[in-house]
C-alpha cells in the first residue's frame, strides 16, 4: 500500500467518485422536490338562486404534497360589474378591494387557507353572493320615451353573462409566488400581472375551470 503509483491513481478516482455522488444526490433531490410538491389552482363554481348569483371559489391540489393551514395566500379577482351584495359579510381574515388587471377594473378578495389542502383534494376558499349591475341612461327629467330608454340600456347579461366573465387568481405559498411555467411553450402564453401594495409584481392566472 506504500506504492506511490497506487495512490497517484487512487486519489483522482476517489475524488471524482465523491464529486459525482454529490452531484447525483443534488440532482435526484431536486427532481424529487419538484415532483413531490403541491400543484394548486383555483376553480370556480357558479350557482344561482332566488337570492342571486353565488361565486364559489375552490383550491384544487393536483400535486403530490399537501399544504397545511395558513401555508397558502390566495387572491381571486372578478369584474367590477359583478358586485358583492350589500348583505354579504366578508369572512374574518379576508381582505377585499378594487384594482386593475390590464385596462379593466376588478374586485378582489384575499385570504389564507384555514384548513389543509391535501394532495388530490380540494378546499372551498370563499363563497360570495353577488349582483350583476347594468348601465342605465339617466332619464330623470323625462325627456326620452321609456321605449328609447329600454333600447339604449346596456344590460350586463346581454353582452357578458356572469358565467362568461373573466375571473383570475394568484397564489403564494412557502415556496414562493405561483409563476408562469418557464418551459418553451410557456413563452407563448398571454401573461397578466398586477402591482400589489408593497410593490410586488404578482402574476395572475385566468380561472379556466368554471362549473355552472
Amino acid at each position: 500500500m506504500s506504492n506511490p503509483e497506487f495512490w497517484d491513481k487512487f486519489w483522482p478516482v476517489f475524488t471524482s467518485s465523491i464529486i459525482s455522488g454529490v452531484i447525483f444526490t443534488i440532482i435526484i433531490g431536486a427532481i424529487i422536490s419538484y415532483v413531490r410538491r403541491p400543484r394548486v389552482k383555483i376553480c370556480l363554481s357558479i350557482s344561482t338562486s332566488v337570492k342571486g348569483h353565488r361565486l364559489n371559489f375552490f383550491a384544487v391540489n393536483t400535486g403530490k404534497a399537501g399544504l397545511m393551514p395558513n401555508e397558502m395566500q390566495w387572491s381571486v379577482y372578478f369584474p367590477r360589474r359583478i358586485e358583492p351584495q350589500k348583505s354579504f359579510v366578508r369572512p374574518e381574515g379576508v381582505m377585499s378591494g378594487i384594482l386593475s388587471i390590464g385596462s379593466s377594473s376588478f374586485n378582489y378578495f384575499k385570504g389564507f387557507n384555514n384548513k389543509p389542502v391535501l394532495a388530490g383534494d380540494s378546499l372551498q376558499l370563499i363563497h360570495i353572493l353577488v349582483d350583476v349591475n347594468e348601465y342605465k341612461i339617466d332619464n330623470s327629467n323625462g325627456a326620452l320615451p321609456e321605449k328609447v330608454i329600454e333600447d339604449m340600456t346596456i344590460h350586463y347579461g346581454d353582452f357578458e353573462l356572469i358565467d362568461e366573465a373573466k375571473y383570475y387568481y394568484s397564489l403564494t405559498t412557502s415556496r414562493g409566488i405561483k409563476k408562469y411555467e418557464k418551459f418553451f411553450w410557456g413563452y407563448f402564453k398571454k401573461k397578466n400581472s398586477i402591482k400589489t401594495f408593497g410593490f410586488v409584481d404578482r402574476p395572475v392566472f385566468e380561472i379556466k375551470d368554471v362549473e355552472i
